[in-house]
Formats: C-alpha cells, structure tokens, sequence
C-alpha cells in the first residue's frame, strides 16, 4: 500500500506488515505506525459507514413524522412556494442527502457550491444534509422558502456533516 512517510511525508510504497525504509529520509516505515494511509486517487476513497448512518439517523424522523402528517390529517388546500436548496462554504465538493417535496430522497455527490429550486406546499417536509468529501474546509446548508432562508446548519469539522429541516409553512 502506498502511504506518507511520518518523517518526511514522503510517498513509500510499504508491504503490510513489514518494515521499510522511507526513499528519502531512511527513516523505518511501518504500515501500523501511520495514522491514516492515502489512497491512490479520490475514486478509492470511502466515506466512513458511521457518518452516512449519521446522516440517515438525522433524516429518517423528520421523514417519519411527514409520514405520519400525511397519512393522519385531512386534505388542506396547498399552497404553491418556492423552495431553494444551497450547499455552500470553502468545501471543494459534497455528499449530499436532500428530501424532495414529493417525499422522496435523493443522494449526489456535488461540487461546492450548488443549489436546486423546487416548488413544495405547505406541510411539506424538507430535509437537507452535506458532508464535507474532504478533511479541510466547511460546508453549510440552508433551506430558502419563497426567498427567505428558512433554516441552515454549518460543519467546520473533517469529514464534518451539516443538516437542516423544515417544514413549509
């Protein structure tokens, strides 16, 4: 596996499990003793299981509870808004989780910044959640309800996940 020398930085190509010298300081490299090994290109690298169930953990009540809102009130006239989706901040790109006014979910891996209008009545549940693709930077969410921001979040944090929710009124 190819990870950074601790001494140098240095990229060595080290076996698991054995001991090599760094090409450009000398210094004895092992597999275990670095904290986090680099991979070969953004396409090997994953998102960590826990901060999606994160993401999913935030998002599943506030789709549960539009649920149940659906299923259990009478039918109220709608009302047309303008609802705008913004991911911002000084991240390069994002994993995001976005509820659509239909109720249906969707996940994109976007380039920071981006955004997305949609119409949505009122009652509807919008839920949005980015997660910094990157150990540097932040990323901010807000939700805009007929150009007003209703609700937004930030995460200064690695890898940091930032999650908002709203209800049009």
């Amino acid at each position: 596996m190819i990870i950074d020398c601790p001494h140098c930085q240095t990229e060595v190509n080290v076996p698991a499990n054995v001991q090599t010298p760094c090409p450009n300081c000398r210094q004895p490299v092992i597999a275990e003793d670095v904290p986090r090994v680099r991979a070969k290109n953004a396409s090997e690298v994953e998102t960590p299981r826990w901060q999606l169930a994160f993401v999913l953990l935030i998002s599943l009540p506030a789709l549960g509870w539009w649920f149940m809102q659906k299923m259990h009130s009478p039918a109220r006239p709608s009302s047309n808004h303008k609802i705008e989706y913004h991911v911002g901040g000084s991240a390069r790109s994002a994993s995001i989780t976005l509820s659509r006014p239909s109720g249906s979910m969707e996940q994109h891996d976007v380039n920071v910044p981006w955004s997305q209008s949609y119409h949505a009545n009122s009652g509807d549940v919008l839920v949005i959640a980015a997660q910094n693709k990157s150990s540097t930077g932040d990323v901010t969410v807000t939700i805009l309800v007929d150009g007003i921001t209703a609700n937004g979040a930030a995460s200064s944090a690695e890898y940091g996940i930032a999650t908002t929710q709203v209800v049009v009124p």
